[in-house]
């Protein structure tokens, strides 16, 4: 047999190993998490609630314009917060019962 192929078993043998699919499905998930949260702030922070004081109070784009920085920086924070609550396994426990 070729030593090239048998080289390089052990390496594909690896890419589906147990580890590698919890691994992969962990930062899936986190990937998700971050999504979301990004997804949530833009949408019910930067844009209704812009649209709202807009509408409602006249506010000028300009100024709402300010909110962006803000709404993406409570994303981050969020996010952060969310990972740390949702792999606090005695947290998820209390969650589930």
């Amino acid at each position: 047999m070729n030593s090239r192929w048998t080289r390089h078993a052990p390496a594909s043998a690896a890419a589906i190993s147990p580890a590698r699919i919890c691994a992969t499905y962990s930062r899936l998930t986190g990937l998700r998490l971050q999504i979301s949260v990004l997804l949530g702030h833009f949408v019910g922070s930067m844009v209704i609630t812009s649209l709202a004081l807009r509408i409602f109070y006249g506010y000028p784009w300009a100024t709402l314009a300010v909110r962006i920085p803000n709404a993406l920086i409570l994303a981050a924070v969020n996010t952060v917060l969310l990972r740390i609550l949702l792999e606090n396994r005695t947290l998820m426990k209390m969650v589930k019962k």
